[in-house]
């Protein structure tokens, strides 16, 4: 079960630097311009998308397996935002949020294999 939670850590920051790439190519030809609510987004979509593969590759109690890379990908954030910045109180919403994102996906990911067999 560490394995895929690791697994799906990578595939989180895979696809973040993905999706920041191409925000970075769009914002750079001025296709679309710098938005705080995209780098939110970005950051929502790729805790979805890896906990939605771990849940597909869990067990069973896919919830708390979301919970567990929720809490690793905040863990993660937390401490890049003490290092490179001052601590904000509008970061724990943010932070609560991508728990709950990753905690869906996951349970999500865990139904749709269960739909599937």
């Amino acid at each position: 079960m560490v394995k895929n939670l690791f697994r799906s850590l990578l595939y989180f920051y895979v696809i973040l630097l993905v999706l920041v790439f191409i925000y970075t190519f769009l914002n750079y030809f001025n296709i679309l311009y710098d938005n705080s609510y995209v780098k939110f987004i970005i950051a929502l979509i790729s805790a979805f998308i890896s906990s939605f593969i771990l849940g597909k590759n869990s067990i069973k109690k896919g919830y708390i397996e979301g919970i567990k890379l929720g809490c690793l990908i905040v863990f993660f954030f937390f401490v890049i935002s003490l290092i490179f910045s001052s601590f904000e109180y509008r970061l724990l919403l943010y932070y609560l949020i991508i728990i709950l994102v990753s905690t869906f996906g996951s349970m999500f990911g865990i139904n749709i294999k269960k739909a599937t067999d």
